[in-house]
């Protein structure tokens, strides 16, 4: 099986990947030079180094054998590829950025479980491609026969060089109080899922002052549930709870570290749409900020976080690049997604688990307040997530009973309507929503409410359910 969306390509670990690793890199290497040239335009894309690709992978077992067949692909190409080990998904792209590179790939599946394995594809300034630039790259697939043996020559950093680069860079922002976190001497757990986070946390707990204590702290098999939900987390909470010293925070990320999930000092992993919205208090109570940027399934916590900044919320389709070129058409330095995925442009324009970790222990070292202690403070909401799986001939029909949502309602002045991915409906007077939407990356529909009760939450998904799945 392969999935391939503007979220990258995800593939089950098979004898064949070496063709498809070699036909998806071929396409991207005949395309990322028209597409920089689109991308960036006047000084910057003088200034873009179009030999130069940045090449990192996430850590998990079957990556490995992925290398060396990507970077024969481009060495064939006539690139420069960097190749920087294993690293964080943000990583590759804050090199991207840093080094001026044309583009950058990184091999990862995400949070797919371990058997899975995939490619994901950067643009100039660390963007990932947009959708019509997927299309273009995934349109020009060719017949390719498998290396027998690549042996590719190419330049290589260690991962530690790479990840001081990017930890480095991250700490430039006025909004990361390094020395206030110093002094704050914290003591933070942090769970790794045996994957690409645990290469960067003990260069940013020696360059923070940070006590740490680690679990899933080595780089090999993925732990059976790798996406860090606070329901896959209930391990990692009983290792919290069985130490016999107490922690002020903990963070757990996704197996290329894009995404961070907290825990608050009890070892009680805090909802995954709380990490974005904590970030974004915080921004903007430190600067003077007029937008923040938002995809439209996460939590309405951050609409009501910057009406009482006086700035304004903007929603864009899911996906981080969509919420990625938004910011960078605002100019708005704090955005994000509701799993966990933090954005400050003061990085770069990706979701980033350091830059997460890095807002929140600021956060707490500037209001000297505890962990759970800022997370009350957060707007409180209810939010229910499901999804449901369908067979893909079934797509058309299930889009127009979609359509249909929009007069669902007796009274549709109720409501207003969000169609820039799926369909939402949002009640703004009563503080509740419902989205409906088809994944990006798997074969299945979500549908996500939110509301001040879980009653609500399920009233809604009821109505969704009873006019598209019915």
């Amino acid at each position: 099986m392969i999935i391939a969306t503007f979220s990258g390509v995800r593939m089950i670990h098979n004898d064949q990947y070496q063709i498809n690793v070699r036909r998806y890199t071929s396409a991207f290497s005949r395309n990322i030079k028209q597409i920089a040239d689109v991308q960036e335009q006047g000084q910057l894309a003088s200034q873009i180094n179009k030999n130069i690709v940045i090449v990192g992978r996430d850590g998990r077992e079957v990556s490995q054998q992925y290398v060396d067949h990507v970077l024969q692909v481009l060495v064939d190409h006539g690139f420069k590829p960097l190749y920087v080990d294993t690293v964080p998904t943000p990583t590759v792209q804050q090199l991207v950025q840093l080094k001026h590179a044309v583009g950058g790939i990184v091999i990862t599946a995400s949070h797919n479980p371990g058997n899975w394995c995939g490619l994901k594809f950067l643009g100039p300034s660390s963007l990932f491609l947009s959708p019509d630039e997927c299309q273009k790259v995934y349109g020009d697939l060719q017949n390719e026969e498998a290396y027998e043996n690549p042996k590719p020559e190419c330049d290589r950093i260690s991962s530690e060089e790479a990840i001081k680069i990017h930890v480095d860079h991250v700490l430039k922002s006025n909004l990361i109080k390094v020395q206030q976190i110093r002094d704050s001497n914290f003591k933070i757990a942090f769970n790794g899922m045996c994957a690409s986070g645990n290469a960067y946390i003990p260069y940013l707990a020696e360059v923070l002052n940070l006590q740490l204590l680690r679990y899933n702290s080595n780089i090999g098999p993925l732990p059976q549930k790798p996406e860090p939900t606070p329901q896959n987390l209930q391990d990692f909470k009983d290792f919290i709870q069985s130490q016999k010293s107490t922690i002020d925070v903990g963070f757990a990320v996704d197996p290329d570290a894009d995404r961070c999930v907290i825990v608050d000092q009890f070892g009680e992993p805090v909802l995954e749409e709380l990490t974005l919205s904590l970030c974004v208090e915080y921004v903007l109570s430190q600067s003077t900020e007029q937008f923040a940027v938002k995809n439209c399934s996460s939590s309405m916590s951050n609409d009501v976080i910057c009406r009482s900044h006086g700035a304004k919320i903007i929603e864009t389709a899911v996906g981080e690049v969509n919420v990625a070129l938004k910011m960078r058409d605002l100019n708005a330095r704090i955005g994000g997604e509701g799993n966990g995925g933090v954005i400050l442009s003061d990085a770069h324009l990706g979701r980033d688990s350091i830059v997460a970790i890095c807002l929140i222990l600021s956060y707490m070292a500037v209001s000297n307040q505890s962990i759970s202690a800022l997370v009350q403070q957060m707007p409180k909401f209810t939010v229910i997530k499901e999804k449901y799986e369908f067979d893909p001939e079934n797509r058309s029909n299930l889009l127009l009973k979609m359509e249909q949502l929009k007069s669902f309602t007796e009274n549709p002045n109720q409501f207003r309507i969000l169609t820039v991915d799926g369909v939402k409906l949002i009640y703004d007077e009563k503080l509740k929503w419902v989205h409906v939407r088809f994944s990006n990356t798997e074969p299945i529909v979500r549908i996500i409410a939110e509301a001040k009760t879980e009653n609500e939450c399920k009233e809604l998904i009821k109505k969704v359910e009873d006019l598209v799945f019915k």
